[in-house]
Formats: structure tokens, C-alpha cells, sequence
């Protein structure tokens, strides 16, 4: 018997409905650890890897029905996908910790994993001139886990395995930016910390109202906010509704902050008419789910035409505008009012990517 050794089943029945190809299909190993493939199908597999490895290579070997082919892993590599060249739809993923590794992966487990050694920080506390307000709270180094960095849902799906892997969803798909930030910037190119201190506020708010209505918050892009909703509904329409009542909520929101920072550019700054609004664009559709790994970097992210068309809906948007696709549309027009808006020859980034669009619709709230 060989130690540290992970077995995988072929099984039988391969084109039954249900069964899968390789048993388990994702599998976690420690450098030095072994792989034993069982073939329990009456059928000859040739095992391969997606791509050469050095020192591996290409092959992992022929397997013949009832034999079984084992592999010892002595040299670290991240992930190893891999195939049968036979039946090449199916595929499993290896994943290779070193040794000292292991703590580590036990830690990202837990709530409270911490990116101290990662990230030198150091408390802030900066006040606005003669307002006395804080713009930044104190930011000590334990405070900055993991989970910070992620949507608490991604972070929670993390120990499934088909997570890492892209898979087609429906979901639906919001884009915000705040109309007239750049002039903002380029006003205060002074004191670039209240801009810092603005963004906070307004990002921490769309983040509640987000996840208020079970959405997801993929990223912040500069001042723009991608986030995407439907993610755990069995209900094809609850996300598009999801979505329309966190833009209006967002939309309402918005001013209160605006407000109060337009108030303190201009009696502690003396900046005057500063103008900036919230605008948005809603899509629902297909997408590609799941983790782009690249040799440097890793995200969990969306992508996809769907994804593409929500974007050029948000820069069709003008001043405080939800605009809507079509798809949307007839998802909610019993509920909400909406106005039809043309397509003009203006409005190039639509025209190029989607020609057959000739109007978008814009959510009228009182």
C-alpha cells in the first residue's frame, strides 16, 4: 500500500445521465503525494493533461478496464487539469499544496484569516478642515481578512469545487458610475483625500443596498460599481427585480451623500457647483461564472455579452438615469413604468457591439 495515496474511480456507465466522469473530480494533494486511477468502466481510457508539464509532461498514461495507473506527484505545481483523450468533455483538476502550505490553506478557511504579513498598514485619521468630521475611521492591520476582499457569498463558496471551474448562469447584471466624476477630480486635484473620503461613503452604501437585496458585488472600478443579482434564486425572475429595486434604492440613497460632501467642498473648499449624479445599466442574460486563474493572478468574475450590453447600457445613461434592456423590459413591466429611448448614430458603443438594437428603456419612478 502506498502512503498518502488519493484514489479516483472511472466509473462504469460513463453516458449515464447523472454519473460523472472522474470520481472525485477535483482532488487536493501535498507535494511528494501519489494518484491512483481506478477504471471500473469496460472501456480503455488514455489520461492526459491539458497542456505539458514540466517535468511531467503530457501523458499520464493508457488505462486499460478493471486496471488501475497510479502517478507520484514530487514536483510542485499549483493546478493540473487533465483528461481522457478518449472522452475529452470531461475533466478533472488536481490541486497541489506544498508542505508548508498547509496551514495556510486550514487558515483561509476560517473567518478570521488575516493578511497582516501580506500588507504593511497603519491606522489613519484625517479630518476634514472645519467640519470636524472623519473622513477615514482608524484601520488597524488585524481588522483586513480575506473576506474584505470578496463578496461574503463568494467567500463562502469557496470550498466548492465546482466553483473553480466557468459554468453558464443567468443573472442579472448592474453597472453604476457616478456621472461627472472626472470634473470632480480634476476640481479637487488638491485634496484628493475628500474625493477618498466621498467614494467610502458611497461604496460602503451601494454594498449594503446590494447585498440588502441579495445581490453580489464583483468590483468597484474607479468610481463605477459592477455587481450582478440571481446568483442562489430557483425564481428566473427574482434577480431582475432584485436588481431594479437596489438601482432605485441606490438612486434615492445617493443624493443624501451627494449632498452632504457638495456642502463640504464648498464651505470648507470653496468649490462651487459641483455637479455629479448617479447613472445605471441593467442587463439580464447568460454569463461565463467562475474563476479566471492566469499564471500571476486569479479573480472570480462574470463575463459575457450580457455583461458587455450592461456596460453599454450604463453609458447610454445620462443624469440620474436607470436605463433597462429590452429582456428587462418584459421582466418587469407590470410593475414599473419605463419610457422607450431610441438609438441614435450617437450612440456608437452600442451600435458597434450590438446593431440590432434600436431602443433602450428608461425606469420612471416618482
Amino acid at each position: 500500500m502506498i502512503a498518502n495515496l488519493t484514489t479516483i474511480i472511472i466509473p462504469h456507465f460513463l453516458d449515464h445521465p447523472g454519473k460523472k466522469y472522474f470520481n472525485p473530480r477535483f482532488v487536493q494533494i501535498f507535494v511528494g503525494e501519489s494518484i491512483r486511477w481506478l477504471n471500473v468502466d469496460h472501456k480503455q481510457h488514455n489520461l492526459i493533461f491539458d497542456r505539458e508539464i514540466v517535468p511531467y509532461g503530457a501523458e499520464i498514461g493508457l488505462l486499460d478496464p478493471l486496471q488501475s495507473l497510479t502517478k507520484n506527484f514530487e514536483t510542485f505545481f499549483p493546478r493540473i487539469d487533465y483528461r481522457c483523450s478518449l472522452h475529452p468533455n470531461e475533466q478533472g483538476t488536481i490541486i497541489m499544496l506544498q508542505n508548508k502550505d498547509k496551514v495556510v490553506y486550514k487558515t483561509i478557511q476560517r473567518e478570521d484569516f488575516s493578511l497582516t504579513n501580506a500588507i504593511n498598514t497603519t491606522s489613519i485619521n484625517i479630518s476634514v478642515p472645519n467640519s470636524g468630521e472623519t473622513i477615514f475611521q482608524d484601520v488597524e492591520p488585524n481588522h483586513i481578512t480575506l473576506q474584505r476582499f470578496l463578496d461574503p457569498k463568494i467567500y463562502s463558496s469557496l470550498k466548492n469545487p465546482n466553483f473553480y471551474l466557468l459554468q453558464s448562469k443567468n443573472l442579472t447584471i448592474v453597472f453604476w458610475d457616478i456621472h461627472g466624476f472626472s470634473t470632480l477630480c480634476n476640481k479637487l486635484e488638491r485634496e484628493p483625500v475628500t474625493v477618498i473620503g466621498f467614494l467610502r461613503e458611497y461604496f460602503d452604501l451601494a454594498t449594503k443596498i446590494i447585498h440588502d437585496n441579495s445581490g453580489i458585488v464583483d468590483k468597484f472600478i474607479g468610481d463605477g460599481i459592477l455587481s450582478y443579482f440571481g446568483f442562489e434564486n430557483n425564481s428566473p425572475n427574482s434577480g431582475v427585480f432584485q436588481a431594479i429595486n437596489s438601482a432605485i434604492d441606490l438612486r434615492k440613497s445617493f443624493e443624501n451623500i451627494k449632498n452632504k460632501w457638495v456642502g463640504i467642498w464648498d464651505r470648507d473648499f470653496n468649490h462651487k457647483n459641483i455637479d455629479i449624479n448617479l447613472k445605471c445599466g441593467i442587463h439580464t442574460g447568460e454569463v461565463l461564472f467562475g474563476l479566471i486563474d492566469t499564471g500571476t493572478r486569479s479573480q472570480v468574475t462574470i463575463i459575457g455579452k450580457t455583461v458587455n450590453y450592461a456596460s453599454r447600457l450604463e453609458g447610454k445613461a445620462d443624469n440620474n438615469q436607470i436605463i433597462i434592456s429590452k429582456e428587462v423590459k418584459q421582466k418587469i413591466q407590470d410593475n414599473y413604468e419605463t419610457i422607450s429611448i431610441p438609438i441614435t448614430n450617437e450612440d456608437m458603443d452600442i451600435k458597434k457591439s450590438f446593431p440590432h438594437i434600436t431602443e433602450v428603456y428608461e425606469i420612471i419612478t416618482e
